[in-house]
């Protein structure tokens, strides 16, 4: 491997699907909402076993109405109030960093900045360490060689645990 990997650089615009298939996975993939969804259950159980139909209607709607909204609303909502999601991007990484810029900011974050990183739905997502992420879908890169040396920039900067899904 090079001591010094060169800047890759992708250009792209994500679509409403591309975008709402991927924020349900990393929604899926979130341990407190399928806690929510299970306590909604619980009380639909203690209802049933109790014959409280109150008990058992409120889980049940409960359960089913939030995980309607994480997965069914909230993929659309954040759609329409991010505009930079809905803009063309540019994301560069190099050894320094991430760079990334939208249609109204550019921002530069240092390797520290990102916690983890994941292949999801075609889109590279990396998290940073407090609730933002970048995406960069696999069809952004110009070749397969520039998506490799992306692949490696993330393997030399993240620790392995944070590259499990990649």
């Amino acid at each position: 491997m090079a001591d010094q990997l060169e800047q890759i650089t992708v250009r792209y615009t994500l679509s409403r699907t591309e975008f709402g298939a991927c924020f349900r996975r990393v929604q899926a993939r979130r341990w407190r909402h399928w806690t929510t969804v299970a306590v909604g259950g619980a009380v639909a159980v203690i209802g049933a076993v109790s014959a409280h139909v109150a008990l058992l209607a409120g889980g049940l709607v409960y359960a089913i109405g939030y995980a309607a909204v994480v997965w069914l609303v909230l993929p659309g909502v954040t759609w329409r109030r991010v505009p930079q999601l809905r803009s063309g991007q540019a994301v560069s990484v190099c050894d320094a960093g991430v760079l990334t810029q939208s249609s109204n900011a550019t921002t530069t974050a240092d390797w520290s900045f990102w916690r983890r990183a994941s292949l999801i739905a075609g889109i590279y997502v990396l998290e940073a360490r407090l609730r933002g992420r970048c995406l960069v879908p696999r069809r952004a890169f110009d070749s397969p060689e520039d998506e490799q040396r992306f692949r490696e920039l993330l393997r030399t900067h993240l620790p392995a645990a944070a590259l499990k899904r990649l």
